[in-house]
C-alpha cells in the first residue's frame, strides 16, 4: 500500500512520486528511479542518492543528482535547530586529517548535534566537514569560511557565504532532469550513466518503436556479464 502518492510538475515534465515500504520512487512512463528524501540547507526539500529501477535490478547513478520540489516537503525531515546561534569566539583550532587527500589541515571546530543538520552539512561543501570527537559530532570549517563569518552566526550564514558555489553545484545536480525533458521533447532515447561492476561505459537507455513506445535497455552491461561467466 502506498503511504504517499502525488504528481509533481518539475523540470518541464510531470512526474509521479510515491513512497512505498520506505522507498521514494520517481516515475515517468517506463523510467523509474528510487531516491532518498533530503533537506538541502540552501535549496530546501529534494531527493538524492538515486538508483534506476529495472527488471534486472537497481543501478546507482554514476553522478550525483538531486530532484528539488516544494511538494516533497511531507517526505523530508527538516533539522529542528538549523537556526541555532554560534559565536565565532567559541571556534577552536583543530588538526583534521583528510584521509582522501592524505593531508592534515588546520580547521576551526565547534560542537553540534544531529538536530542542527549534521547530515546536511556533510554534503554541503569542501570548505567544511563533520567529524566525530568523543562520540559527538564536531563541525569543522576552513579559514576561508572562518574569515567570512560574522562574530555571531548561524548555518544560514555559511550558506550565504557559499551561495555562488552552491548554485553551481545545484545546476550540475539538476542537469539530468533537463536532459530527460529534452530527450522526451525530441522523441529521443535516454542515455543515463550508471554504476555496474566498475564498468565506466554502462548506461541505462531505451529503444523507441515506431509508435513512440519506450522500452528500457542496459547498454554494455550484458556484454560484460557474459565475459564474467
Amino acid at each position: 500500500m502506498k503511504e504517499f502518492a502525488t504528481k509533481i510538475d518539475a523540470y518541464n515534465l510531470q512526474w509521479r512520486v510515491y513512497k512505498d515500504h520506505g522507498d521514494v520512487v520517481l516515475r515517468l512512463g517506463t523510467l523509474q528511479l528510487v531516491g532518498e528524501p533530503f533537506y538541502d540547507l540552501a535549496f530546501g526539500s529534494c531527493l538524492f542518492d538515486f538508483a534506476i529501477i529495472t527488471n534486472k535490478g537497481d543501478y546507482r547513478l554514476k553522478y550525483p543528482t538531486r530532484f528539488y520540489s516544494e511538494q516533497l516537503e511531507p517526505l523530508v525531515y527538516k533539522p529542528e535547530h538549523v537556526n541555532a546561534i554560534f559565536h565565532k569566539k567559541d571556534l577552536v583550532l583543530y588538526q583534521y586529517y583528510n584521509i582522501l587527500r592524505g593531508q592534515r589541515y588546520n580547521m576551526y571546530s565547534t560542537p553540534i548535534d544531529d538536530d542542527m543538520g549534521t547530515k546536511q552539512l556533510r554534503y554541503l561543501s569542501p570548505h567544511l566537514t563533520v567529524t566525530t570527537k568523543d562520540g559527538n559530532p564536531l563541525l569543522l570549517i576552513d579559514y576561508y569560511l572562518y574569515s567570512k563569518l560574522p562574530e555571531t552566526w548561524t548555518l544560514q550564514d555559511i550558506v550565504d557565504v557559499l551561495k555562488d558555489e552552491l548554485e553551481q553545484q545545484k545546476k550540475l545536480h539538476e542537469q539530468l532532469w533537463y536532459d530527460i525533458a529534452d530527450a522526451y521533447a525530441k522523441h529521443k532515447p535516454l542515455k543515463i550513466p550508471i554504476e555496474y561492476n566498475d564498468n565506466r561505459d554502462a548506461f541505462y537507455t531505451e529503444e523507441i518503436n515506431e509508435y513512440g513506445i519506450r522500452t528500457p535497455k542496459l547498454e554494455h552491461v550484458f556484454l560484460n556479464a557474459q565475459r564474467e561467466r
